[in-house]
């Protein structure tokens, strides 16, 4: 399968466990957007405030508060950042998933599991899979239908893909 748009390929610093991901369009243009900013302020975060402060904080309690808002905020007459991602995407399609930020790494397994079974899926989170080693990995058909596969979900993530592009 020819390669198609931008691809991350590494190994994932925790378990080792090779993975790739496609990076849409929306989702380059938010790192850009994130990297030019921070560059910019002197920041030293893709995420950060325009004072080049990080949007995760290891030393507050709830380190991760800003981002969280940012990503699920529901207005209350005392919003700080507005409405959030998965809010408005949420007016949109009642039925896109509303995972917490915490979980977002869950919605595209969640979402191949369903077409293409549980074995594709747990290859998209970098899980070891039976039969995988470090020899086939590059040559494993699976590897090739996970590909497919992430690009045959486009239409299903479109609504997140188009709040993210509104926010950079």
């Amino acid at each position: 399968m020819p390669e198609v748009g931008p691809w991350v390929i590494f190994e994932r610093p925790k378990t080792f466990e090779y993975g790739e991901w496609v990076l849409f369009k929306e989702v380059q243009e938010l790192l850009k957007w994130g990297i030019q900013r921070s560059q910019a302020c002197g920041g030293n975060t893709i995420l950060c405030n325009k004072k080049g402060v990080s949007w995760y904080q290891d030393h507050r309690r709830n380190a991760a508060q800003r981002m969280t808002k940012w990503w699920g905020e529901v207005p209350n007459g005392k919003t700080i950042t507005g409405v959030g991602v998965i809010t408005r995407i949420q007016r949109i399609d009642a039925a896109f998933p509303k995972h917490p930020l915490k979980n977002l790494r869950k919605v595209l397994p969640n979402l191949l599991r369903q077409d293409y079974g549980s074995e594709i899926a747990d290859l998209s989170n970098a899980r070891r899979v039976a039969r995988t080693s470090v020899t086939n990995r590059y040559s494993d058909p699976r590897y090739a239908t996970l590909k497919m596969a992430i690009l045959d979900l486009r239409p299903k993530l479109q609504p997140l893909l188009d709040e993210l592009a509104k926010d950079s």
